[in-house]
């Protein structure tokens, strides 16, 4: 019976270690673009300078060891995943912009045409 008690404490207890142990840069890689891509709609500014930190961690950890052809190619993948998200919002960002910039450069016009008009009314 000792045995038996024994034998399933420890086998508990290496279950308990081996679920433990840390993943892979690659499979990280991959829950921070699963969370990006969940979430990057509702990310602040902060948000987005933790997740360029967290990804250079990450590539610094990737690039300690050789890597064989598919985890080369998995983690350049989730990569480009969270560049993608990354792409995205700058480019909606540049978009407001230049609507801004183009409703105040009609303005502008506008005011300048008008300024015109009364010094050639006078």
């Amino acid at each position: 019976m000792k045995r038996l008690l024994l034998l399933l404490v420890t086998i508990f207890a290496s279950a308990t270690l081996f679920a433990c142990t840390p993943k892979s840069p690659v499979e990280k890689l991959k829950k921070l673009a699963d969370k990006v891509e969940k979430s990057h709609e509702s990310y602040t500014d902060e948000d987005w300078e933790k997740v360029n930190q967290e990804y250079i961690k990450l590539k610094a950890e990737f690039e300690k060891k050789e890597r064989d052809k598919e985890e080369l190619k998995e983690f350049a993948r989730q990569k480009g995943r969270i560049k993608g998200y990354m792409t995205k919002r700058t480019l909606n960002k540049w978009g407001k912009k230049m609507e801004n910039f183009a409703n105040e450069l009609e303005g502008g016009i506008e005011g300048f045409f008008e300024a015109i008009e009364t010094i050639v009314e006078e």
